[in-house]
């Protein structure tokens, strides 16, 4: 059971207040210094097969609108590119973020680098999983999902990391996974802003 701080005595309040702040200055150079090193890092760079991709998009049964076109555009430029993709998709329902998430995570498996795709809610896990399968199994990649509603979760975990490239989708557990983070190589987290910093 935790006790209120006295307004009297100011000195265990001001003494909690140091230790929480030193922890949250520790974890904002944390985070400074991985991006500082982040921008030095570099990857190997996507090859962008078009015939194989317009395969692909005859799935895609509408026409893009003028943002979607152009945020793909981008995105496969940083795939393609040497530098580590960091990139933040926004758009309201319904615009298409998905099939632009759908897109870069074919280009990677067809360039062999697996994909995890983090959701907040095992509803729209469960949605993603269908979304994904459905559009990549005709290609020959396995997608495998992850959340408290699938009771084989451990073993779908495994078979991610031995069917690589493959594709996990799975709620924020996954993004704790130190040996799926390893066989990473596209990192999709849908709706972010449900997420803390931390995670």
């Amino acid at each position: 059971e935790k006790k209120l701080n006295s307004l009297n005595k100011t000195k265990p309040w001001l003494n909690k207040k140091n230790k929480v702040s030193f922890s949250a200055n520790e974890y904002v150079k944390n985070v400074v210094n991985n991006y500082a090193s982040r921008s030095f890092a570099s990857k190997e760079p996507c090859l962008y097969d078009g015939d194989l991709f317009g395969l692909f998009m005859s799935g895609f049964k509408y026409k893009d609108t003028l943002d979607q076109k152009r945020s793909w555009e981008e995105i496969l430029l940083d795939l393609c590119s040497k530098k580590p993709m960091d990139r933040l998709l926004c758009g309201d329902v319904g615009f298409g973020k998905t099939e632009v998430a759908l897109r870069a995570a074919f280009t990677c498996l067809y360039n062999n680098k697996s994909v995890v795709v983090v959701s907040p809610t095992t509803i729209l896990t469960q949605q993603l999983f269908k979304c994904f399968n459905d559009r990549l199994s005709p290609f020959g990649f396995s997608c495998f999902s992850v959340s408290r509603l699938s009771k084989s979760s451990s073993k779908n975990i495994s078979c991610f990391l031995q069917n690589s490239p493959s594709v996990l989708i799975g709620t924020h557990a996954v993004a704790r996974s130190v040996p799926v983070l390893k066989e990473v190589g596209l990192f999709i987290v849908d709706e972010e802003h449900r997420f803390g910093v931390k995670d």
